[in-house]
C-alpha cells in the first residue's frame, strides 16, 4: 500500500507475514484496522456535477491496480474522492477519510 502526501511517500509492505514500512516495524492493530477500512471503503455521496475548478488532490493511496485520490472540500469537514478506475467524483466525511489517510507515524511502532 503506497501513500503519498505532497512530496512525502511511504510504502506499507507485507514481508514474511509482518507489515513494515521500510525497516520500521508497524503497530499491528493500526495496520489491521487500516487494511479493513481500505477493503470496505465507502463514500457518503455521489457528486453529480464535477467541482469546478477541479480541486487539488492532497493525498493518494495506491494498492493493487487502484488509486484513491483525496482533495479537501473547502469550508466543510468533507473530502472529494476519486478513483483511478472512474472519472466519477464522490464525497466522504472527514472521519471516514481519516480511517484510511494514515501517516507513517500513525502506523509505525514508537521507537524506544
Amino acid at each position: 500500500v503506497k501513500f503519498r502526501y505532497g512530496d512525502t511517500t511511504f510504502v506499507l509492505t507485507l514481508k514474511d507475514s509482518v507489515w513494515v514500512i521500510g525497516k520500521d516495524q508497524t503497530q499491528e492493530w493500526v495496520v489491521n484496522s487500516l487494511i479493513g477500512s481500505l477493503a470496505s471503503f465507502q463514500t457518503d455521496e455521489f457528486v453529480d456535477t464535477p467541482p469546478s475548478p477541479s480541486p487539488r488532490f492532497t493525498a493518494f493511496i495506491s494498492f493493487s491496480d487502484l488509486q484513491l485520490r483525496f482533495a479537501p472540500r473547502k469550508g466543510t469537514d468533507k473530502f472529494y474522492v476519486q478513483t483511478s478506475v472512474s472519472p466519477q467524483w464522490y464525497e466522504v466525511q472527514q472521519w471516514r477519510a481519516n480511517q484510511v489517510l494514515k501517516r507513517k507515524k500513525d502506523l509505525t511502532k514508537p521507537r524506544s
